[in-house]
Formats: C-alpha cells, sequence, structure tokens
C-alpha cells in the first residue's frame, strides 16, 4: 500500500510528499533529488556529476524555479551543444523532482560515426585506384 512517502537514504526517517517541499531550502531540495537518484539504482559516478553541477546551480540561483534555471544555463552558452543538452537534462530532472516544469530543448547537431582506420585506408585506396576494396 503506497502511503505518500518515500525513503531517504542516509535521512532520519520518512518524509512526506507533499507541498513541504517548497518550503525546503535549494540545499535540501537538492539533497532529496540525489537521495530519490540513489534509490532508482543510478551509478555513483551519475549521481556525483549531476550533484556537482545542481550545487553549482544552488549558489547561483536565489531561488529554485523555471526562470532561475534557464538564466543559469544562459552562462554555459560558450559550451558545445551536447554539453548543454546535458546541463538542460540535469536541471529537467531536479525541477520535475520537485513538481516544474522546465521547458527548454537544447538542439543537438546529428554526430556522424567515427571511422576506423582500416575504413579510412580503404577509402584512400579507392580514390587512387577508382575500385573498391
Amino acid at each position: 500500500m503506497h502511503t505518500g512517502r518515500i525513503d531517504m537514504v542516509g535521512g532520519t526517517g520518512f518524509e512526506p510528499v507533499t507541498s513541504a517541499m517548497s518550503t525546503q531550502t535549494g540545499a535540501q531540495q537538492l539533497d532529496s533529488y540525489l537521495s530519490h537518484m540513489g534509490l532508482r539504482g543510478l551509478s555513483e559516478h551519475y549521481v556525483n556529476r549531476v550533484s556537482e553541477f545542481l550545487t553549482r546551480y544552488i549558489r547561483h540561483a536565489p531561488q529554485v524555479n523555471p526562470d532561475s534555471a534557464t538564466s543559469f544555463l544562459r552562462t554555459f552558452l560558450n559550451r558545445k551543444p551536447n554539453t548543454r543538452a546535458r546541463y538542460a537534462t540535469y536541471l529537467k530532472g531536479f525541477l520535475r523532482h520537485l513538481g516544474m516544469t522546465l521547458d527548454l530543448k537544447v538542439k543537438v547537431p546529428r554526430q556522424l560515426p567515427s571511422l576506423r582506420y582500416s575504413q579510412i585506408w580503404c577509402m584512400s585506396r579507392v580514390r587512387i585506384r577508382r575500385r573498391s576494396c
């Protein structure tokens, strides 16, 4: 039977999932989200990377909301599109956990598949001899 409570990893017990989330500080909300990620079985390395990024966000933002998340993402316009998309995913998950939505899409260019040395060598031979390998 579901009671509307979640188990807090490393916490003192259960925390009700109600409007209490809105009265928590940003650091408490972050701890709650990271505990949730741990319960889902995500890798420790991934949780640490998300934690590092979201800790920077909590320090930067006066309040946790979609507007502050968008302004925080603007500080990373000098980064590659894949990095910006990853950061947006981190923030979307955090805000979704708090019951908010971040309507933002980062366009990521298609990447070509990597070529092996043998494929490159074969293509160079085709150019020289005008026949297939």
